[in-house]
C-alpha cells in the first residue's frame, strides 16, 4: 500500500469513528454499550501508538522544514481528501529559513499540542522507536526491551509508553559506562516482568523501582536535571511556583529568611517591609496607619501609656499593693504590633520580592538597603 492510500484510509477511519460515535451516543442496548466501550478503548490504544509514531515520523523526516506551499497543500486537503490531494501534499523541505524551528515547535504551534505533551511523545519515541543524531542519522531505541513490548499488538501501548517515560526520568541516576548500562537493562527486565504478569499494578511497582534508584546518593547530573523554578499556574486567585534547589542553594535562602525574621537586621526592617508590601498590594502594611481608625489601646501604645487618674490611697494612706501587679498584667496583655502577627511565609515572600525590586527601574526611587543573603562558616 502506498503512503497516500494509507493516509486516505486514516482519514476515512476518522470519519467512520465520528459517524459511529454519533449513533452510539443515543439509545442502545446495554450489551452494545459495553461493546462500544470495549472498542473505544481498543481505538485509544491504537491512537496512543499512532501518536508516538507520528511524532517520530515528524522528526525523522524533518517535517518542520517544509516550505509554506507544502503546509498550504496539507491544509487544502483537509480531513476528507482525495488521493490526488494527498499526493500533491508530499511536500518539499527547504534549507533556508523555516517557519518552525524544531519538531516540538511544529507540534505545538501547528498541531496545537501542549508543549509538555509534545515533549513527552518525543521522549517516548526516543525510548521505543529510536532517535535522530545531530547528523540526522537514526539511533536505536534507548529502551530496546520495552520497544519490543510497544510493537507487540497484544500489549497495551499506553502502559508501555508510561513506563518508558518513567524509566527515562531516571537516566541521569543510572550512571555511566557498563555499570549504568547494566542498571538500565535490569530496570527494563523488571519492568517487562511486571507488564506481563501484573499489568493492572505495574505502574505502582515500576514507580517503586525508579524511586529506589533515586533514593541513594544521586549524581550531580541527576540533581541538576531536577532543580529550577516551576510555574504551576493559577489556583484560587494565586500564582503557584515550585522551587527545587540544591542544598548549597538552600543555605543562602535559609540565611536570608533568618535575616527577614529578625527585625534588628537591614533585611528585616519592619518599616521597609511594610513599605514593600504596600507597593505590591496597593494596601498599607498596617490597617491602623490612619490614626482615626485606630482603637484606643493602639493609639495609646504609639504615644506611650496615657496618664490615668491618680491612685486613691487605702485607709492606711498607702497605695494599693495590687496596683503594680495589675499594671504589669495590662502591659503583658498588650497585643504585638500587627506586622509581627503576619505569617512568616508571607513576610519572607515580601522580603524576597523587595530584594528582587531593589535594583529594578520600578524600585529605583525606593529606599535602598535591602540586604542580600550571606552564609558565614566559623571554624576553629
Amino acid at each position: 500500500m502506498s503512503t497516500a492510500q494509507a493516509l486516505k484510509d486514516l482519514a476515512e477511519a476518522a470519519r467512520l469513528v465520528a459517524s459511529a460515535t454519533a449513533v452510539l451516543s443515543g439509545d442502545l442496548p446495554a450489551g452494545h454499550a459495553a461493546y462500544f466501550a470495549l472498542l473505544t478503548e481498543h481505538l485509544a490504544q491504537q491512537q496512543t501508538r499512532a501518536q508516538i509514531q507520528a511524532a517520530h515520523a515528524l522528526r525523522r523526516t524533518g517535517a518542520h522544514k517544509l516550505d509554506r506551499a507544502s503546509f498550504q497543500a496539507i491544509t487544502d486537503a483537509g480531513t476528507n481528501p482525495t488521493i490526488e490531494q494527498i499526493e500533491a501534499a508530499a511536500g518539499h523541505t527547504t534549507a533556508g529559513r523555516t517557519h518552525f524551528k524544531s519538531t516540538r515547535g511544529l507540534m505545538h504551534d501547528w498541531l496545537d499540542i501542549p508543549r509538555s505533551t509534545a515533549g513527552d511523545r518525543l521522549i517516548q519515541a526516543d525510548c521505543l522507536l529510536g532517535g535522530i543524531d545531530d547528523a540526522g542519522l537514526p539511533l536505536d531505541p534507548w529502551l530496546p526491551e520495552l520497544a519490543k513490548q510497544f510493537a507487540d499488538p497484544t500489549v497495551d501501548p499506553r502502559l508501555v509508553a508510561s513506563v518508558a517515560k518513567k524509566l527515562h526520568s531516571a537516566r541521569k541516576d543510572l550512571g555511566e559506562g557498563m555499570a549504568g548500562r547494566a542498571k538500565k537493562q535490569q530496570l527494563q527486565v523488571d519492568s517487562v516482568a511486571f507488564l506481563r504478569s501484573e499489568p493492572k499494578s505495574a505502574r505502582k511497582h515500576i514507580n517503586d523501582l525508579v524511586a529506589e534508584v533515586k533514593s541513594g546518593k544521586r549524581p550531580i547530573k541527576a540533581l541538576l536535571e531536577c532543580i529550577g523554578i516551576f510555574k504551576r499556574g493559577m489556583r484560587q486567585g494565586l500564582i503557584e511556583y515550585v522551587l527545587r534547589v540544591l542544598p548549597s542553594h538552600a543555605a543562602f535562602i535559609e540565611a536570608f529568611f533568618a535575616k527577614l525574621d529578625n527585625p534588628g537586621t537591614v533585611a528585616g526592617n519592619r518599616d521597609r517591609l511594610k513599605d514593600a508590601e504596600s507597593h505590591f498590594t496597593g494596601e498599607p502594611g498596617s490597617d491602623w496607619d490612619d490614626e482615626e481608625s485606630m482603637p484606643d489601646w493602639a493609639r495609646s501604645n504609639r504615644s506611650g501609656p496615657e496618664p490615668g487618674p491618680p491612685q486613691k490611697p487605702d485607709d492606711s494612706g498607702e497605695p494599693d499593693p495590687g496596683e503594680p501587679d495589675r499594671g504589669r498584667a495590662s502591659q503583658a496583655e498588650e497585643p504585638p504590633a500587627p506586622w509581627e502577627e503576619m505569617k512568616p511565609e508571607r513576610r519572607r515572600l515580601i522580603g524576597m520580592m523587595a530584594l528582587l525590586m531593589a535594583n529594578s527601574p520600578a524600585g529605583s526611587d525606593r529606599e535602598p538597603g535591602f540586604a542580600s543573603a550571606q552564609v558565614s562558616i566559623v571554624m576553629n
